[in-house]
């Protein structure tokens, strides 16, 4: 079973049972896989916090094995089957066992009794993610709630930052986020009528420049405006542009620009 819980950070909480010890190693690898294929769906930047009756005895082996995942402060001095199968998940998935990061003396350790009322064990394990892993302050089992089971309750202190969400005062639309179907593109052209989410930037920009070349045509040629350009960047003054065959931008539509010649021409000066 899992929780999410929407915020910044986001929280997942995978609450499981594992396969006991005496179950065949097919069962338990299975588990394991199915285990591994869910937290890695799980976005990198949530809190992953995973809880449960695991069924798995960690030792100081463990840590020796896997210093980085299994903390020096272990319940047991061996690690069982089902113990080196919960080592190595916490490797390839980046958990961590944080029972095992907290010196407690062994009467807050243990978590499961044994019918004989002798034995004990550290079954329960609560697991996080390595990039939260110094958000947990104290991890122990408690003994004073009554649940009529041979387990006691494990309960982690975990202290988060919670950040308030930034609201985006950018209001404005980014083209490029909206796909450009052709199809869309043609049938608006046709129409003469062109929505600006169904164009990518670099159609807006040809046509924007077709549109404010069409203003200046109607007046100019484009040998003209060459002229005008130059005149300007050296500074000498134009008494007459030469007569040239002007054009007139007719149509604009975002695949072509038709251009069409203009009869009269008006003289400058």
């Amino acid at each position: 079973m899992a929780v999410h819980f929407m915020g910044n950070p986001a929280i997942t909480i995978i609450i499981t049972y594992a396969a006991t010890e005496d179950k065949s190693d097919v069962e338990k690898d299975m588990f394991y896989d199915d285990l591994q294929r869910y937290t890695h769906d799980v976005p990198s930047h949530n809190v992953l916090i995973l809880a449960g009756d695991l069924n798995a005895r960690l030792g100081s082996d463990s840590h020796t094995t896997n210093p980085r995942t299994i903390g020096k402060y272990t319940y047991h001095h061996s690690t069982d089957d089902n113990g080196n199968g919960l080592a190595n998940y916490c490797e390839a998935c980046n958990m961590r066992s944080t029972q095992t990061r907290f010196p407690q003396p062994q009467s807050r350790s243990w978590a499961w009794l044994h019918p004989n009322g002798k034995s004990k064990a550290q079954l329960d394990h609560i697991l996080i993610n390595g990039k939260w892993l110094n958000s947990i302050r104290n991890v122990r089992a408690y003994n004073t709630v009554e649940l009529n089971s041979d387990h006691r309750i494990v309960s982690a202190q975990l202290s988060i930052s919670v950040r308030a969400t930034k609201e985006n005062k950018n209001k404005r639309i980014k083209l490029h986020q909206y796909p450009q179907d052709a199809r869309e593109i043609e049938a608006a052209a046709s129409r003469r009528t062109i929505v600006p989410w169904q164009l990518n930037p670099i159609t807006l920009l040809t046509m924007s420049v077709a549109a404010a070349l069409e203003s200046v045509a109607l007046f100019f040629t484009n040998e003209q405006v060459k002229a005008i350009i130059y005149a300007k960047l050296t500074g000498h003054r134009i008494t007459q542009l030469n007569q040239v065959r002007p054009i007139q931008i007719n149509k604009v539509t975002p695949n072509h620009t038709e251009l069409k010649p203009v009869q009269k021409l008006p003289s400058i000066y």
